[in-house]
């Protein structure tokens, strides 16, 4: 009869150990000590012998049955979730914020640039086109611009919507505004 080892174990084998796994497959394996040999942490099972304190488990184990406790951490779960997901998509929302007011500004700097470079006066029609250009190119669909000149420095105010679904926690539209010295 053979020695039969269920998980990797050691055989002794003259002076050196063998660890044979599942597969058979064979190679050294240091012992406890650090040196190669048969070692005590390890033992080998042969056929027919059992662990000590070893026993056969049947049926499914449940955690916690004891004192009500069975489904306690699904029960948690379902309570933080929502919350999870409600502080999830608040983050969302305040990051879309944040990148909707960062692109109005910029339609601002944007449409301020267009008129100093082009030297328009800033009350004339078309002035007001290219403001209302620039801030629909830069800053999406439904933004609004509107133009002031005072004392030679040349000011654009933009309005851009915030598409939320948070109701009365985010706001409904952000405002940027830039200016810039006339000629």
């Amino acid at each position: 009869m053979g020695n039969t080892c269920e998980r990797p174990c050691m055989k002794a084998t003259g002076g050196h150990g063998v660890v044979q796994g599942m597969g058979g497959v064979s190679g050294a394996r240091r012992s406890v000590d650090g040196g190669f040999g048969t070692s005590e942490a390890m033992p080998a099972r042969l056929s027919g012998e059992q662990w000590q304190g070893a026993g056969v488990i049947q049926g499914r184990s449940h955690g916690f049955t004891q004192d009500g406790q069975r489904g306690a951490i699904t029960a948690e779960f379902a309570m933080v979730l929502p919350i999870a997901v409600v502080l999830m998509v608040l983050l969302l929302s305040l990051t879309h914020v944040a990148t909707v007011s960062m692109a109005c500004q910029d339609a601002a700097s944007s449409a301020v640039r267009e008129l100093v470079v082009a030297k328009v006066p800033a009350q004339s029609d078309q002035a007001r086109n290219m403001v209302s250009a620039a801030t629909v190119a830069v800053a999406g669909k439904g933004a609004t611009a509107t133009v002031s000149e005072d004392g030679g420095l040349v000011t654009v105010h933009t309005q851009c919507p915030v598409v939320s679904g948070m109701g009365n926690v985010l706001p409904a539209s952000v405002r940027g505004s830039a200016s810039g010295a006339s000629s």
